[in-house]
């Protein structure tokens, strides 16, 4: 077919797999073939080639499919290496399956709609989607997208953020605003970019995303400088748990601030142009890294948050796309000083951070602007990497249930505990025999009302109330206290995690910051390392009727918890014997009949959803 041949060129597709683009333990020879093919089909896409030959070069990726070379891959598993074959069965096992027939469709739109040397991924039974394109690459073939366009970068004095304001100067684009709390690097950033790419093609404006006021002064003064603003790029973060409250406030106050932000300036709706949000989130915001647990949960939230606000009615409504991109291990100082910042009171919890990003492929920071932006509804591959549940009425997921101790006799402290769900745990807990339910909550009226209620069903002294802000240490704490003089003991925690209609910052404080502090406070005071016997912590997110583009907080919110939870819950905090559980998308009727089985069967680490 090559033009070079006498052709008229044509189009090669050739077959890889989902594990051309990750990994998986039982099969490491069949993963090195499909990497190999994704790696030749990019190459022969490259303009060389094309410009040879006529000929495109296309790659389909497709997920678990119902075909005898994976029913039978079992059988041909690499001999000698123990238990791998099963280690391939429970890996292919774990993701989503799908009929030959949807691979063939998305062949279709591959041939009719792919771009020379572009991936794409067929899988689950979902419609096919394109991975990786030719854009991404450093060439900028695609300059029309940024050209003559004007950017917002915060944290875009250094790293990652300034090679993105470099990338988008030398694409074409129009100007860069600059916003960071690094006076001194930020003025310094934006001469040299003005220095080599023109007058005005830079500005520094000296921004604390965490203060309202000065974010948005930001923006202010982009429109006042350029007289437009087409992207915003929320790069701003830190990698810091001991600083925890500073961290959310800087991950996820900022992003969440950014991202309305962007919608408020560019918006169509505002009589904006509208343009594109791109949201900054990390390789851990995708896999677990339980050396910054809290880390690991604010970046989680971002690809969560970032991927409901991609939802089609926001960019109908406004004009403005949001994408999320997630960068490995890039030569930052953040990177570098993470160490010293590691969660406290956790032993070696710093040289285990340290060596855990050593183990991760290092980039030079100026190549961020090459790392792949993918529209936020393609986040899907996230998911891929947890099974999704069965068709049975509840199935926890991740790891296999263990036979623990009951509930009889024990004590427990329930946080959001005198409606809802939170009150059917504190009726299952008494039901199941607890010696004590602690109901804690905002509304003290309606905490000593239950606990006359419960008094008259189950007994004297089986509940008591005492009144807390999820997000104030004092008051959280003093319910832990409290907690243990009354019934002297303390064996479970419930943080019943509710999604009430008031202002997103007291979402993120009540629901992130609470959800944190409790952890600590659990493991400070169940946890045998420090002189407890142990315990359940249960966080549990309650499911929430509205469409999901009415609720990107509460979903972002759940991913947040699911991520740290099984952070906290690794090897590293066994120390403790408190063990961690999840449950997602709770609802009134199906909380009852499953606590008991949750606790007393769900292994540590697991997350359990109704489905």
């Amino acid at each position: 077919m090559g033009k070079n041949n006498g052709g008229k060129g044509g189009v090669v597709v050739n077959i890889a797999s989902i594990l051309g683009l990750q990994e998986l333990a039982g099969c490491p020879i069949y993963v090195g073939t499909k990497h190999f093919v994704v790696g030749l089909d990019r190459s022969f896409g490259t303009p060389f080639f094309y410009n040879l030959t006529g000929i495109q070069f296309l790659t389909m990726c497709p997920g678990v499919t119902d075909t005898p070379l994976i029913s039978e891959a079992g059988r041909f598993a690499l001999q000698g290496m123990g238990k791998i074959a099963q280690e391939l069965v429970d890996g292919l096992g774990a993701m989503p399956a799908q009929p030959p027939e949807n691979v063939a469709k998305g062949m279709i739109t591959l041939i009719t709609e792919g771009e020379n040397g572009s991936v794409w991924v067929a899988e689950g039974g979902e419609p096919i989607y394109e991975t990786l394109s030719q854009c991404s690459r450093r060439t900028c073939s695609n300059l029309s997208a940024v050209k003559c366009k004007i950017a917002l970068i915060t944290g875009g004095s250094v790293g990652i953020g300034y090679a993105f304001a470099e990338s988008l100067l030398r694409c074409g684009a129009r100007g860069v605003m600059l916003g960071d709390i690094r006076v001194k690097e930020g003025e310094e950033a934006a001469k040299c970019l003005c220095k080599k790419y023109g007058e005005n093609k830079a500005f520094f404006q000296k921004t604390d995303v965490t203060k309202k006021d000065e974010f948005e002064n930001l923006f202010k003064c982009t429109k006042e400088k350029y007289h437009q603003l087409d992207i915003v790029i929320n790069n701003a973060g830190l990698l810091q748990d001991k600083n925890w409250e500073l961290e959310i406030d800087v991950n996820v106050k900022g992003v969440v601030r950014g991202t309305l932000l962007g919608f408020e300036y560019m918006g169509k709706h505002k009589d904006g142009g509208g343009g594109a949000i791109v949201n900054v989130a990390s390789i851990y915001g995708l896999q677990q890294a339980h050396g910054c647990p809290v880390y690991n949960g604010t970046k989680a939230f971002v690809v969560r948050f970032s991927d409901a606000m991609s939802h089609p009615y926001y960019d109908k409504l406004t004009g403005v796309k949001v994408f999320t991109i997630c960068p490995g291990v890039t030569e930052t100082n953040m990177i570098d000083e993470s160490e010293k910042y590691a969660l406290e009171g956790f032993g070696n919890l710093g040289k285990i951070l340290k060596d855990g990003l050593a183990d991760l492929p290092s980039q030079p920071r100026l190549q961020g602007y090459r790392s792949i932006v993918h529209k936020s509804s393609l986040s899907k591959n996230k998911q891929t990497a947890q099974s999704k549940p069965s068709k049975k009425s509840n199935q926890e997921i991740f790891f296999p249930s263990v036979q623990l101790e009951g509930i009889r006799d024990k004590v427990a402290l329930v946080t959001g505990g005198t409606d809802g769900i939170g009150l059917r745990c504190v009726r299952e807990l008494l039901t199941s025999g607890a010696r004590g339910v602690m109901i804690a909550d905002t509304d003290e009226a309606s905490g000593y009302k239950q606990v006359i209620n419960m008094t008259k069903e189950y007994g004297p002294n089986k509940a008591a109330f005492i009144e807390i802000n999820p997000a104030n240490y004092v008051l959280l704490k003093n319910a832990f206290i409290s907690t243990i003089n009354y019934y002297k003991g303390l064996d479970i925690v419930i943080n019943n995690i509710k999604f009430r209609e008031k202002n997103w910052e007291d979402q993120v404080d009540e629901n992130i910051k609470g959800i944190v502090l409790s952890t600590q406070l659990c493991l400070e005071f169940m946890g045998r390392n420090n002189g407890g016997n142990g315990g359940i912590l249960l966080n549990i997110a309650s499911d929430y009727k509205q469409n999901s583009e009415s609720c990107p907080l509460h979903l972002a919110v759940q991913d947040f918890i699911v991520r740290f939870d099984r952070s906290v819950a690794t090897a590293h905090f066994n120390a403790s014997n408190v063990k961690v559980l999840t449950i997602c998308k709770a609802t009134f009727d199906t909380i009852g009949c499953d606590l008991a089985t949750i606790i007393t069967k769900g292994s540590n680490g697991c997350v359990w959803m109704p489905c």
